[in-house]
């Protein structure tokens, strides 16, 4: 493209070198940052190949008793979640070294109330931790509840200030098939995604207020264009939720895999962008933009990796 003048013709390859620097500054996700370097050698040029992530291979000695028999749960903020044989929780920090003993997670340790038939055996299996302006860092996690058998009968969401609460505080509202939990802004909000696409809003304050939001997926992924509609042909796509971040405060993206039933050489990733300010318990709609990776000659590209038969290949840039 060039824009023309009485005096010379400008085009996009021949913009001054500060200005496209200072393009480059405004661009804060890696796959933006990609497409910048795409557009010619001269943009390419002026802004390096972004880095890596390096990992290291570091070993902490535990914090915790060697009688201790834990196992890994998940992370977040920094924060390590480990279960110990007897289902007691403890967060770790491998860079302050801090770490932090939850109290159990049994009928009388929590607030609220359960059915009569509804067992003692309460567990956590992913939590987030966030850290609030007066200083607390709150816990908030995911907590099945089982019978007496072990067996699972829902889930509910639960929370506990580290140095202020006794006890966990626990949700009225039951739901079920929640894969992923993550905190907000300022230890106050936290998100949620559920199996069936339903985004959940967690407010916390003297008590917890959640609110669930049914995301639609836009048509076009959901049947194929190509089915016989005069034979009452359509052809569902699969839509598997992946998982959900938040990016930089402003904004949730919310991963899902899709694929046709029986047909592999259909797969594709869909990616849902909210704008979390916008995200309350208040609010009445969500806006989602969507972006969808598509599978090109059995290989599925998006903007920073390619993967084939299992194998992960970088672009050349």
């Amino acid at each position: 493209m060039t824009f023309s003048s009485s005096s010379s013709i400008y085009s996009w390859s021949n913009l001054p070198l500060d200005l496209l620097i200072s393009i480059k500054e405004r661009i804060h996700e890696r796959p933006d940052l990609l497409s910048f370097r795409s557009v010619c050698s001269q943009w390419r040029s002026s802004v390096p190949v972004p880095k890596h992530l390096q990992l290291y291979d570091v070993s902490i000695p535990s914090p915790f008793p060697s009688s201790y028999k834990l196992s890994y749960i998940c992370a977040s903020n920094g924060w390590l979640l480990f279960k110990n044989q007897n289902y007691s929780y403890h967060l770790f920090d491998p860079i302050s070294l801090q770490k932090h003993s939850l109290p159990h997670l049994t009928r009388k340790k929590i607030r609220g109330k359960f059915k009569r038939w509804t067992g003692s055996m309460i567990q956590l299996f992913n939590v987030a931790v966030s850290l609030r302006p007066d200083g607390f860092v709150i816990v908030v996690g995911i907590a099945n509840v089982c019978n007496r058998r072990g067996t699972f009968i829902y889930e509910k969401f639960a929370y506990y200030i580290i140095g202020k609460d006794k006890c966990w505080n626990i949700s009225k509202e039951t739901n079920d098939g929640i894969l992923k939990i993550i905190g907000g802004r300022e230890g106050k909000r936290f998100y949620a995604i559920d199996e069936e696409w339903g985004l959940y809003v967690l407010e916390v304050g003297p008590l917890m207020r959640s609110k669930r939001f049914n995301l639609f997926l836009p048509e076009h992924i959901l049947c194929n264009n190509h089915a016989d509609k005069s034979k009452g042909e359509k052809k569902q796509f699969l839509v598997q939720v992946e998982g959900i971040r938040e990016k930089s405060g402003e904004y949730l993206k919310i991963y899902g895999h899709c694929y046709k039933k029986l047909l592999l050489d259909g797969e594709c990733w869909l990616v849902l962008k909210l704008k979390a300010l916008e995200l309350c318990i208040d609010s009445t709609d969500v806006n989602a933009y969507y972006h969808i990776h598509k599978w090109k000659a059995k290989c599925r590209y998006d903007n920073e990796f390619c993967y084939h038969n299992g194998r992960m290949f970088m672009p050349k840039l």
